[in-house]
C-alpha cells in the first residue's frame, strides 16, 4: 500500500505538529510517525477517533513524558503565533 504521508520534503510537512516535535527531538523516526499516522487514518475510517499521541503511546514509540514535553512545546509555539 502506498503511503499517503510520504512527500518529497516530509520534514517541512510535519513542522508545527506534535509528531514533528517528536521527530526533531529524536524521540521517534519519520518511519514511526508514518506508521502512527496510517494507524490514525485506519482507525478514523472505522469510526474511532484517537489522537496521534495516544497512538504513539499504544505502539510504544514514546513515553508519556516525551509526549507531554512535545505537547507543551507545541502549545507554547502556538501561543506565540
Amino acid at each position: 500500500m502506498k503511503n499517503p504521508f510520504r512527500k518529497h520534503d516530509e520534514r517541512k510537512r510535519i513542522v508545527g505538529f506534535v509528531g514533528g516535535y517528536l521527530v526533531s527531538q529524536g524521540s521517534i523516526t519519520l518511519e514511526q510517525l508514518d506508521v502512527a499516522l496510517l494507524h490514525q487514518v485506519q482507525m478514523a475510517q472505522s469510526g474511532e477517533k484517537i489522537s496521534l499521541g495516544q497512538i504513539l503511546l499504544r505502539l510504544g514509540y514514546v513515553t508519556r513524558s516525551e509526549l507531554e514535553r512535545a505537547m507543551a512545546k507545541h502549545q507554547r509555539d502556538r501561543a506565540m503565533l
